[in-house]
């Protein structure tokens, strides 16, 4: 877990309503592009990580306003699975998966503990745009 540092925090005290937001992903380049590109756009960036093992804590500790998360993670959890554990912790939770695998579509859609939930699935590759208007509305 990487924390954004002071002065990368104090940039975002004088805008208006941006977007606290945490990412998971596990390359790093891609990393790297969404946090880079989505602080020029005006939004926080509490947290970033390359696994989901302790997501949980993590998410409880920044309460950010969007969990933008890969759907392959090394380790024991996917996206997911990472996913289902905000949502018993915050039911109000807004995540967004990216996966380069459209079978995540239908796995969502089949299981019923999504219904009703603030998830979204995007197929890889994304433009950046695309994930800037996800966050900021």
């Amino acid at each position: 877990m990487r924390i954004a540092s002071d002065y990368d925090m104090k940039k975002f005290k004088n805008i208006p309503n941006s977007r606290k937001v945490m990412i998971v992903e596990d390359e790093e380049d891609l990393l790297i592009l969404y946090k880079d590109y989505l602080r020029k756009n005006g939004c926080e960036v509490m947290a970033t990580s390359t696994t989901a093992e302790e997501i949980l804590l993590d998410y409880k500790s920044y309460r950010p306003d969007f969990l933008i998360m890969d759907y392959k993670l090394p380790g024991s959890k996917n996206g997911l699975k990472a996913a289902k554990e905000i949502f018993v912790a915050d039911p109000r939770a807004k995540i967004i998966i990216l996966t380069a695998f459209d079978e995540v579509n239908q796995e969502v859609k089949r299981d019923k503990y999504f219904e009703g939930k603030d998830i979204k699935i995007i197929i890889k590759p994304i433009q950046m745009s695309q994930l800037k208007i996800l966050v900021t509305g």
